[in-house]
């Protein structure tokens, strides 16, 4: 840590038309904190060379270093670039800054992408300089991450149907995301007690299913002499068929549910 938290930036203004703009105290990003940024697929990235904004720069991906252990402004960035020094040493004048920031040498200026965002893995002293600078455009070298839609959109299912079961009193607490998604086609769920493994197609149906059940008494003797027994018991619901065999579980909740209140 240099000890003028202003000093590269007191430095640049001196040779370059710096005005003090909103991003210059926002956070810089880390990449695990863009929204939803567990569903960009690791097995699906395109690489090319490209132009981007440096405005559109939103974090840097650099392990142990800068950000790692704490949160950081843009102006702390700057002002904390292991390297500047060299480049205060060298006393660039504004033209030359520019020339340097825009200039790959032997190690390309690469940004990860996510979405509409960017994020420096390497060349971080010159993507930060295009920053303060206003560069319109740079041309970069892009790792783009590909959004898993379909991957998201199971999430988003199963998000809603865990908060329909709380509100119902079928589960007792709210999933971590890790846990929605622990299986590729179902949630594990903890139902009154019971290890149930929900399938992805009966989400809907379930819910349907609950609401319109009565706890009729001689109709809850009168399955559980069907599917009462562990021999009977079906705690894998995949599809229409496994639900309706489910049913005796769901009524027995319902009553059971009903007398607590």
């Amino acid at each position: 840590m240099v000890e003028s938290k202003q000093s590269n930036l007191d430095w640049l203004k001196k040779r370059c038309p710096i005005r003090p703009k909103k991003w210059h105290t926002e956070k810089v990003l880390r990449i695990n904190e863009i929204e939803n940024y567990r569903f960009y697929s690791r097995n699906s990235t395109k690489t090319y060379r490209g132009i981007i904004s440096p405005l559109d720069i939103k974090g840097i991906q650099y392990a142990y270093a800068y950000n790692d252990e704490s949160d950081i402004t843009w102006i702390d960035l700057l002002n904390n670039l292991k390297r500047f020094k060299d480049i205060r040493h060298s006393n660039m004048t504004h033209e030359e800054l520019i020339e340097h920031a825009q200039s790959d040498y032997n190690e390309s200026r690469t940004v990860s992408k996510f979405g509409s965002l960017y994020f420096t893995t390497t060349g971080q002293h010159r993507m930060t300089l295009c920053k303060f600078l206003d560069l319109e455009k740079v041309t970069v070298q892009i790792n783009e991450y590909t959004f898993d839609q379909e991957k998201f959109n199971a999430y988003q299912a199963r998000k809603k149907f865990v908060k329909q079961l709380l509100d119902r009193g079928l589960i007792s607490e709210e999933l971590l995301e890790t846990e929605i998604m622990s299986f590729e086609h179902g949630i594990s769920l903890n139902i009154r007690g019971v290890f149930i493994m929900m399938g992805d197609q009966i989400f809907d149906g379930l819910i349907n299913l609950y609401d319109g059940l009565s706890t009729n008494k001689v109709l809850i003797t009168f399955e559980s002499l069907i599917y009462g027994k562990p021999s009977t018991f079906n705690n894998d619901v995949r599809n229409q068929s496994d639900l309706l065999q489910f049913k005796y579980f769901l009524r027995k909740c319902k009553a059971e549910l009903l007398s607590d209140v």
